[in-house]
């Protein structure tokens, strides 16, 4: 029996590193997101990937933290359209349209700070303050790579900053209305 040679060794990496480089490069996103640029290079996609920005929490998870981000945060950071946003969200299937990678991480991050635990437990998370770092490196990450207007990143930028204040704000407050870390 004879060994592989060098190389077939190098054809198999370099079929490997093909096959992991169009995986990267067509990441699948639920519809009602909008799909990444096609000028986004495939490390970035893999970066994104890695960073856990291309995965959705489970589905009950993510309703609740919309059902959070829509009592205690939009009522008093009312940033966007919320009737168009949640149009969107709840078709699922992008018929209504399509939102940002970036937003929708956004919303669940600044719902994070308020949600039942229970929700954040189901989904994998020990503690609030392990989901709301994870919630923020996905919003951070998806903010960063994806391309976005220098006016549409600023102000997703600060909404995203405004909700880590509120969050930290929410640590502070009465100990009868502060979630739980």
């Amino acid at each position: 029996m004879t060994s592989p040679s060098v190389f077939d060794n190098l054809r198999t990496s370099q079929s490997l590193s093909s096959l992991r480089e169009q995986a990267s490069t067509s990441a699948q996103l639920p519809a009602f997101l909008r799909p990444l640029p096609t000028k986004i290079a495939a490390e970035d996609v893999n970066y994104l990937q890695i960073k856990g920005a291309l995965s959705m929490p489970i589905l009950p998870l993510q309703n609740a933290l919309l059902q959070a981000y829509i009592e205690y945060v939009h009522p008093y950071m009312p940033l966007m359209d919320l009737n168009n946003f949640l149009s969107i969200i709840n078709t699922r299937d992008g018929q209504n349209g399509q939102t940002s990678l970036f937003l929708y991480h956004a919303v669940m991050f600044a719902g994070s700070a308020f949600i039942d635990m229970k929700y954040l437990r189901e989904g994998g998370y020990t503690t609030r303050k392990a989901a709301c770092k994870s919630f923020f490196q996905k919003t951070r990450v998806s903010g960063t790579n994806v391309e976005l207007t220098i006016g549409t990143l600023r102000s997703l930028n600060s909404f995203a900053n405004s909700c880590f204040t509120i969050s930290i704000a929410s640590q502070t407050a009465l100990p009868s209305s502060r979630p739980s870390f």
